[in-house]
C-alpha cells in the first residue's frame, strides 16, 4: 500500500464526499499508516468509522471549505467514484488519486 508515497512528492489529503464502505475506510486508513504523505483526511456529508476527520462544507460549484477557508492540496485521495477536479494519477483498493496542486473542487 506505499503506491500512495511512489505517487506523490507532496501532502495528500484523504476526502469522503460521501459515507464510504467499509473496504475504502479501510484502504484510506492502510493508506494513512503506510504512507507519509497523507496529511488529513476530511469529509462533507459522513465520516468513515475508523479514524478522526475534519468537516467541510461545499459550495454549489463543488469548492470545499474548512470552517469559511477554501481547502488547497496537492493531491486528493478519495473513493473512485468522487468526480475531483484535477489530474487523475492512479486508482488502486476503491480509491482514486488525483493531483489537484490548489482549491480543492468536486464536480458534479
Amino acid at each position: 500500500m506505499r503506491w500512495l508515497d511512489a505517487n506523490t512528492d507532496g501532502p495528500v489529503i484523504g476526502l469522503w464526499l460521501t459515507k464510504p464502505t467499509d473496504s475504502q475506510a479501510f484502504a484510506l486508513w492502510e493508506a494513512q499508516t503506510m504512507n507519509r504523505n497523507l496529511a488529513h483526511v476530511y469529509y462533507v456529508r459522513a465520516p468513515d468509522k475508523l479514524g478522526p476527520a475534519t468537516k467541510l462544507s461545499a459550495s454549489s460549484d463543488g469548492r470545499l471549505f474548512d470552517h469559511g477557508r477554501p481547502v488547497r492540496a496537492e493531491y486528493v485521495l478519495t473513493a473512485s467514484n468522487t468526480p475531483v477536479a484535477g489530474g487523475l494519477i492512479d486508482r488502486n483498493s476503491g480509491l482514486a488519486l488525483y493531483r489537484v496542486a490548489g482549491p480543492v473542487r468536486v464536480t458534479r
